[in-house]
């Protein structure tokens, strides 16, 4: 998948360009930042256990799940948004140019 991408982009460089515009980069940035957070706070629990912290763990796992809802809240918005503009593969898919298909096609999917 990603050697098919990475060739996709360079037969392609000026769609991917053009329809990579049309990400939410706040969106991107707002989920990384919550997985690599989350990421520390579930270390944070293991190494609460391995501590036998029973309410370190128990807060540190309720905050994981926290931010994993908050990653999906954030994926949704970012997917009703590439919906509302027929960037998603499926029957509107159609209405979208040909060169935005094939970057849509790799950073998408249902």
């Amino acid at each position: 998948m990603f050697l098919s991408y990475v060739t996709y982009r360079h037969a392609y460089p000026t769609a991917f360009a053009a329809a990579s515009r049309h990400t939410i980069v706040l969106f991107g940035t707002l989920n990384t930042a919550i997985l690599l957070t989350s990421s520390l706070t579930m270390v944070l629990a293991v190494h609460a256990a391995q501590q036998n912290s029973q309410k370190l763990l128990v807060r540190y796992l309720l905050l994981t799940v926290f931010l994993g809802c908050c990653f999906l809240v954030i994926k949704g918005l970012e997917y009703r948004a590439d919906l509302a503009e027929h960037l998603w593969p499926g029957r509107a898919f159609g209405k979208t140019s040909p060169l935005k298909r094939k970057y849509f096609g790799f950073s998408t999917g249902p």
